[in-house]
């Protein structure tokens, strides 16, 4: 999880750069990621509970842009035809229609993340960080997430899991790598 955070902005690294195709990217916040296309779940889903599942899918448009709270609760207000499109595409694409119905406030925890993931990809990522995907997700969710990242992998965004459940990795990565003794090892490669 610190990993994930220097990476994408949210803790400050004392040391090293970073690299996309070769090019250095600096980035000193996490919204200056959305500029290479580039974002994040979070171990403990960012979801908005005053707004339902579409609403809180459809600021996903949005993410790239630097807003307030407000800004982002008002989005919902303001979308068009192709906003409504595309948030269908994902509720069809990720198989979700049976949750969008539940208040926000109601979802269990694997819902919660379902809901975040799917918000993240109508932003389309290039590269997605994903910071313990199936904590505390029952096995139907944690299937439903596996799908969706494998969907995403195909459609050929970039994915960099962190997570304790190896099992559950090993069936999404192609390379796998671990942090040990403050040092990053290259696990095995699947391909």
């Amino acid at each position: 999880s610190t990993l994930i955070d220097v990476l994408t902005g949210m803790t400050e690294a004392t040391s090293g750069q970073m690299f996309i195709n070769n090019a250095p990217v600096k980035v000193h916040a996490m919204h200056e990621m959305a500029q290479y296309d580039i974002y994040r779940t979070f171990q403990n889903p960012r979801i908005y509970d005053e707004l339902s599942a579409p609403e809180n899918m459809i600021i996903g448009k949005f993410i790239s842009q630097r807003l307030s709270l407000l800004q982002k609760l008002l989005i919902p207000k303001s979308v068009d035809v192709h906003d409504l499109k595309d948030l269908c595409d994902v509720a069809n694409r990720f198989a979700i229609h049976n949750i969008l119905d539940t208040p926000s406030c109601d979802f269990s925890p694997g819902q919660r993340k379902i809901i975040e993931l799917s918000r993240i990809s109508m932003a389309m990522p290039r590269i997605l960080f994903i910071d313990e995907p199936t904590s505390g997700c029952s096995p139907e969710e944690k299937e439903k997430i596996r799908s969706m990242l494998l969907k995403l992998r195909a459609e050929g965004t970039g994915l960099f899991i962190v997570d304790h459940d190896k099992n559950f990795v090993n069936e999404i990565a192609d390379y796998i790598y671990y942090i040990c003794s403050a040092k990053i090892e290259r696990g095995h490669n699947k391909t």
